[in-house]
C-alpha cells in the first residue's frame, strides 16, 4: 500500500518479492488477452494501455481513468459484451506499473495497515467460500481453469472476482497516491481526463435516447424503460457515476479560475 507522508517508501519498492507477487496475476490475465482468443479491437485496447503504462506509468493512469468507465460500452462495440473490459485496463496498468517500479517519493500518502487487514479478509472469505466447494466434485476445479484461461468471462461461485474487484480498487487507490507524489499535476489531469469520459458517457445516453447503441443496449433498455444508461449494465450505478463527476467538476471549477474555469 502507502506510505504515509515523511515516512520510508511503500513496502511494495522496497520489496523485490512482494512486487513479483503482486505482478503475477495482473501480468497473466493481461498477457492472456494478448495471446489467446479475443477480438482483435479489445487486444488494441489492453495493448495500448499496458505499452503506455509501462512507457509512463502516469499516462497509464490517465489512460485509465478516460477508458475504465466507459468499459462496457467499449466492450460491446468491440463485439464481446461479456467481457469485463475496465477490469481489463486496470489490471494492464497495474502490470506496467508494477513493472516499471519508479522510485517512491516522500509525500502525501494513505494509511497502509486498513488496507492490508481489508485484503487479509478478502481473501480469508473467497478460501473460506471454496474450502466448501471441496464438496461439489470438479465445481473447483473447473473455476480454477476458467480463472487461468477465460478471467474475463468468468462467472464463479466463489467470489473471487467480487473479492479482485475490491483489491483493485485499493491497488488502484494506491498506484494513484503514489504517481501522485512523483507528479502533484495528477491533481488536475485526472479530473480532466475523468471529465472527457464523463462526457462521452453523457452523449452515449443521449444517442440511445434517440435509439441509437449497439443492439444489445437497445435491447436492455427496451427492458428497463425510461431509464437511459448506455455505458454501463446497472442505471443506479451509472446515476451515482454522474453525481460524483458533477461533484468532482463543480469543485474543480470553483477552485480554477479564468478559462480553466469554464473548460
Amino acid at each position: 500500500m502507502v506510505a504515509s507522508a515523511g515516512q520510508s517508501p511503500a513496502v511494495v519498492w522496497r520489496s523485490l518479492a512482494l512486487r513479483a507477487a503482486l505482478l503475477a496475476v495482473p501480468a497473466w490475465v493481461t498477457v492472456a488477452v494478448l495471446i489467446f482468443r479475443v477480438p482483435v479491437s479489445i487486444k488494441l485496447i489492453v495493448g495500448f494501455v499496458l505499452a503506455t503504462s509501462v512507457v509512463s506509468p502516469v499516462a497509464g493512469l490517465l489512460a485509465v481513468a478516460a477508458l475504465a468507465p466507459l468499459g462496457t460500452l467499449l466492450s460491446q462495440f468491440a463485439g464481446d459484451g461479456m467481457f469485463r473490459m475496465s477490469e481489463a485496463v486496470v489490471l494492464a496498468f497495474f502490470t506496467g506499473w508494477l513493472l516499471r517500479a519508479l522510485k517512491d517519493r516522500p509525500g502525501p500518502g494513505a494509511p497502509s495497515t486498513i488496507g492490508w487487514l481489508l485484503a487479509v479478509a478478502v481473501a480469508a472469505s473467497v478460501g473460506g467460500v471454496a474450502w466448501q466447494f471441496r464438496r461439489y466434485p470438479g465445481e473447483l476445479a473447473e473455476t480454477g481453469r476458467l480463472l487461468f484461461y477465460a478471467y474475463y468471462r468468468l462467472v464463479d461461485r466463489i467470489g473471487f472476482l467480487d473479492g479482485a474487484r475490491l483489491l483493485e480498487g485499493l491497488a488502484l487507490v494506491a498506484a494513484t497516491v503514489t504517481l501522485f507524489r512523483q507528479r502533484p499535476q495528477l491533481a488536475v489531469t485526472i479530473p480532466m481526463a475523468l471529465a472527457a469520459s464523463a462526457t462521452a458517457a453523457a452523449a452515449s445516453a443521449l444517442l440511445l435516447w434517440w435509439g441509437i447503441a449497439p443492439p444489445a443496449i437497445l435491447a436492455r433498455h427496451a427492458r428497463i424503460g425510461y431509464r437511459v444508461s448506455a455505458h454501463v449494465a446497472d442505471v443506479n450505478a451509472a446515476g451515482s457515476y454522474f453525481a460524483m463527476m458533477l461533484c468532482l467538476l463543480l469543485g474543480m471549477a470553483a477552485r480554477a479560475s479564468g478559462s480553466r474555469r469554464a473548460l
